[in-house]
């Protein structure tokens, strides 16, 4: 063999070697089948707080436009008071950041079912029930005829509504008077006694006696049941008498109690041969917390 061949043996030896180490380490390295997870590692140290982010944007409450906006001349964050954010009552809140030259600033209170009452900036621990709009209240009013039996009788039994006493404010559930009373220690009330044959007086036997929330039948003066009592300016007592029988009176009656609310009126006064009706109406009711 020349010496060439040789070379070329050579060589050609050379690279097959190669070849079959290549194929060999190729299959080598091949992936085996998965081994047995292991236990997991031991918890790695906490890091470091990151730095606080900046405040984003605050959001908006929806008022009524007629009633005050709750913000402040600042624009800050709305004041606690809307009907998104409801205090728990008056006293929680700093009336000197509303913009309103009113002495009575209409503010959400009762975040289980918020509704607006008056906050008194004169006085602190005052807080007044919020009359509706006159679009939105009943204009027909519910006038009682007497009963035909020509017995003293509970306004209740000829359809006095406890809820419809209320309505002309900003209440619309029972569970709104609940929470009231749960909160105050004192109320003031006022009512609007619209009369026709029917005389509202101090009269030990003929006086309308008010039936309370706790179960008091308050009259026109304290007695041993009850302490409490109403007053009857007489000045504005128009249910006196009346010498024309087809027209109605009105009396003011003024109340100041513990922790009470009206439930029903027991109606004394019966003229059996005259034709008798009433119509008793909330003018104000303040609570003092």
């Amino acid at each position: 063999m020349s010496r060439t061949g040789r070379f070329m043996c050579i060589l050609y030896i050379v690279l097959l070697i190669n070849l079959i180490l290549e194929i060999n380490g190729q299959k080598a390295v091949r992936k085996g089948p998965a081994g047995i997870r292991g236990d997991p590692g031991a918890k790695g140290e906490k890091g470091e707080k990151g730095e606080r982010g900046d405040i984003g944007p605050y959001g908006k409450i929806e008022v009524d436009s007629s009633h005050v906006e709750l913000r402040n001349e600042h624009h800050e964050p709305p004041l606690r008071g809307g009907a998104a954010n409801a205090a728990t009552s008056c006293q929680e809140i700093d009336l000197s950041g509303f913009e309103s030259d009113k002495s009575k600033v209409p503010v959400y209170i009762y975040g289980a079912k918020p509704f607006e009452v008056a906050c008194d900036r004169n006085e602190e621990a005052k807080t007044c029930l919020l009359q509706k709009k006159t679009m939105e209240i009943d204009s027909k009013r519910p006038e009682y005829r007497f009963p035909e039996a020509g017995k003293p009788f509970w306004l209740s039994t000829v359809g006095f509504d406890l809820l419809r006493f209320y309505s002309d404010f900003q209440i619309d559930h029972i569970s709104q008077l609940k929470y009231l009373l749960k909160i105050s220690y004192k109320v003031s009330i006022e009512i609007v006694v619209h009369c026709k044959n029917t005389v509202i007086s101090k009269d030990s036997e003929k006086y309308l006696q008010i039936h309370l929330w706790d179960g008091q039948n308050v009259g026109p003066s304290p007695t041993l049941k009850s302490p409490a009592y109403y007053e009857i300016p007489d000045e504005l007592n128009k249910c006196k008498d009346f010498p024309d029988e087809t027209k109605w009176g009105t009396a003011i009656i003024k109340l100041t109690t513990s922790s009470n609310f009206i439930k029903d009126f027991y109606i004394r006064d019966i003229q059996k041969e005259k034709d008798q009706e009433i119509y008793i109406e909330l003018k104000e009711l303040c609570i003092y917390t």
